[in-house]
């Protein structure tokens, strides 16, 4: 599994690894849980965020979810606020997009 894990995720090389690590970097605040919404992509075997995107981004990298998982999260590291992000592919780039969440539910929306 590993080494299936290694090939899929090395196969087109790092660019667009990187990308996300950057701007996730960029973006998120030290105070707020970092998600990716990934709809079953960037994730190994155990449905974990692969490292290449938390290596670029210097943090954790949760992966999304929609269940009560993302506000035990937030609750377990005693903060308010999370960022989710999420791929989307506008004509032929990739733009990773953001959204906010509280503890009670969606705070806003942002591109």
């Amino acid at each position: 599994v590993s080494v299936n894990d290694y090939r899929r995720q090395n196969s087109n090389g790092h660019s667009l690894y990187k990308m996300m690590g950057d701007t996730i970097k960029s973006t998120a605040k030290e105070d707020e849980v970092v998600f990716l919404d990934s709809g079953g992509s960037f994730v190994n075997a155990f449905g974990e965020v692969i490292p290449h995107i938390a290596f670029y981004a210097g943090r954790n990298i949760a992966s999304w979810k929609q269940d009560d998982s993302p506000q035990a999260l937030l609750e377990s590291n005693s903060v308010n606020r999370g960022i989710v992000f999420k791929l989307v592919k506008i004509g032929k780039q990739y733009r990773l997009q953001h959204r906010y969440i509280e503890r009670q539910g969606v705070l806003s929306k942002a591109n």
